[in-house]
């Protein structure tokens, strides 16, 4: 019994840490926003406050601005938003360079298409402009003042967290249940 809770526990664990693991050497959008993503980071909701574009939807050569007072790490992704839903995903390093601008404003120049289209008309427009829905990489808070997106829970972890939680519930009750057990025994001899 106490061999199939521990090996429960062992797998239990192996499963949430197989869960949140990504491929080795991957670092694509699909394993970062493969569908559409739910409003996150400390930019999320915030609207762009500048474009320069050749055209109706978002290319290379294309440049979008956000306010704020943001510190911008190597490899940081955005997901924009535009009107009608649709999706994309930019990358630093891969088909955008994501910077601080003046002020510490977020600078995106798309070098490439965007990434993972998905949504409304699957064509990321930039007749209105874009608002961010997700980032990761990029610190600060939005020019709005307090610093806090109304609606934006914060991150807790997910599903791996949930998984090792399971585990560890399980395994105390294992162990709770063999101690128990044991005190029977104790008293019936």
């Amino acid at each position: 019994m106490v061999i199939g809770i521990l090996f429960t526990s062992a797998f239990g664990l192996i499963l949430a840490a197989a869960a949140g693991a990504q491929a080795p050497g991957t670092t694509s959008a699909e394993f970062q926003y493969p569908e559409i993503a739910a409003p996150s980071g400390p930019a999320a909701g915030l609207p762009c406050i500048e474009i320069e574009s050749g055209g109706n939807d978002l290319k290379a050569g294309d440049t979008l601005v956000f306010p704020g007072t943001f510190s911008i790490a190597s490899g940081a992704s955005v997901v924009l938003e535009d009107a009608d839903g649709t999706q994309g995903t930019m990358i630093d390093g891969e088909n955008a360079r994501i910077t601080e601008g003046e002020g510490g404003t977020i600078q995106i120049l798309l070098t490439g298409a965007p990434m993972n289209v998905i949504g409304g008309d699957e064509v990321l427009s930039n007749e209105v402009c874009e608002s961010i829905v997700a980032t990761t990489g990029i610190s600060g808070r939005p020019e709005t003042g307090s610093g806090v997106t109304p609606g934006i829970l914060p991150d807790t972890g997910g599903v791996v967290t949930l998984l090792y939680l399971g585990a560890l519930v399980l395994a105390g009750a294992g162990i709770a249940a063999l101690r128990r057990r044991a005190g029977r025994q104790d008293r019936t001899r």
